[in-house]
């Protein structure tokens, strides 16, 4: 059996089809793939943003419980607009975790039961002696989720 000119011209061009197709699919995807990976990273820039001067004043100012208080209580609706924006950027498994750091830091945790009422009540003196440096604490737990991926400079691969 051989093959004309004329066919081959038609296998090679539905080849070539086939091949731009595939090729402006998966280009597509991994378009929609970065974009969304790009939000995620904007989103944690504006949520370390939020935090960065409350955290700032708390590590470099020696203040009591009752400004430390009135500190994160004056921040909390800029922290909290910072967060809602963030938490459409996570799923599954990560949301859950984000979520359970966002109340440890502006609720209480009693008797291993949530509970959302306690408004930064644990910074202050009768909850916590310690209120600025577990507001510390919460704060870069929370600000975890934010860290960009650690990405590998390309010669790495080489060496293995």
């Amino acid at each position: 059996m051989e093959i004309s000119p004329y066919e081959l011209v038609i296998i090679a061009g539905g080849f070539s089809i086939v091949g731009a197709a595939i090729g402006g699919l998966s280009s597509y995807y991994l378009g929609i793939v970065k974009t969304a990976i790009d939000a995620k990273r904007i989103a944690g820039i504006r949520l370390r943003e939020a935090f960065g001067e409350e955290l700032a004043t708390l590590q470099r100012v020696r203040i009591n419980e009752a400004e430390t208080t009135s500190l994160l209580k004056g921040a909390f609706v800029k922290h909290q607009m910072a967060v809602n924006d963030f938490m459409l950027h996570l799923s599954g498994s990560e949301l859950e975790s984000f979520s359970d750091a966002w109340l440890k830091y502006y609720g209480c945790y009693r008797n291993e039961k949530k509970q959302d009422v306690e408004f930064f009540d644990k910074y202050f003196h009768h909850c916590d002696k310690e209120g600025r440096n577990k507001a510390i604490i919460n704060i870069n737990s929370l600000l975890s989720f934010a860290n960009p991926p650690k990405v590998k400079s390309w010669y790495s691969f080489i060496r293995k």
